[in-house]
């Protein structure tokens, strides 16, 4: 069994996978444990808000954590690999799976300068924001479905 046949793309509401759930998206949020806490309640008590996995041999080697809009969209707030699984096209897959699953029109994120490759590689359009904070450029990734 190859490595992407082990894979499956779960909802991690209710995980046991805390620690690897926390780790992720600590690599997704800027700031402490409190801040990362925040964003991990936000999905558990939010219905438009949903944290998904992708499980590698039952290891959380990705998360993914959208935001689903009334008007057949969404957004994905967050997303990440763990270090030793990039390369693998585990972000690809991810946002493929999300996308099989839900019946949406679009997908849209904001990212830095270090991710607006990865989006363009999944057919994402790239806007530039400009510098939304002090010496960061931002980019809207918007993809048609």
């Amino acid at each position: 069994m190859t490595d992407q046949q082990a894979c499956s793309f779960v909802e991690l509401v209710g995980s046991t996978h805390f620690n690897a759930i926390n780790e992720l998206l600590s690599a997704c949020v800027w700031g402490d444990r409190d801040k990362v806490a925040t964003v991990y309640n936000s999905y558990m008590s939010n219905d438009d808000y949903t944290l998904y996995g992708m499980l590698q041999h039952q290891v959380v080697a990705g998360l993914m954590g959208v935001r689903y809009r009334l008007d057949h969209s969404a957004i994905v707030r967050h997303i990440a690999v763990r270090e030793d699984c990039r390369h693998q096209g585990i972000g690809k897959r991810m946002i493929s799976e999300y996308v099989g699953l839900h019946a949406i029109r679009s997908l849209e994120a904001e990212t830095d300068h270090d991710a607006v490759e990865f989006y363009r590689q999944c057919g994402f359009q790239i806007q530039s924001l400009g510098e939304k904070y002090p010496g960061v450029e931002r980019f809207r990734c918007t993809i048609k479905l």
